[in-house]
């Protein structure tokens, strides 16, 4: 779509890592000065029960939105998720929805 973020859903992994590639890095290109690092996701008791995510944090600042930006991973990040098997609250503020990709017009 060409976005500039990615939307959260809840994890099916109890730990992922992700690798960014370095694309730019150290040579100024890019909107992000260069990216790279590695992308750590923790999602302890993730299972088809505890699937509703209740908290969120991402390089361990709470995080109430349903998406991440670019900038907030380009470096790499640490995304803590903490799970319940009964949905919460998180999330549902219209302020926490992702932004369109609609263009107006």
């Amino acid at each position: 779509s060409g976005a500039d973020y990615y939307a959260v859903t809840s994890p099916q992994f109890p730990r992922a890592m992700v690798h960014v590639g370095g694309y730019g890095a150290g040579s100024g290109r890019g909107d992000y000065g260069g990216q790279g690092g590695t992308i750590v996701i923790d999602a302890p008791g993730t299972n088809w029960t505890n699937r509703y995510i209740t908290a969120m944090t991402v390089n361990g600042q709470p995080h109430q939105r349903t998406w991440v930006s670019q900038a907030e991973i380009a470096h790499g990040a640490r995304i803590d998720y903490t799970l319940s098997a009964t949905p919460g609250t998180w999330g549902t503020a219209a302020a926490d929805a992702p932004p369109s990709v609609v263009s107006a017009g």
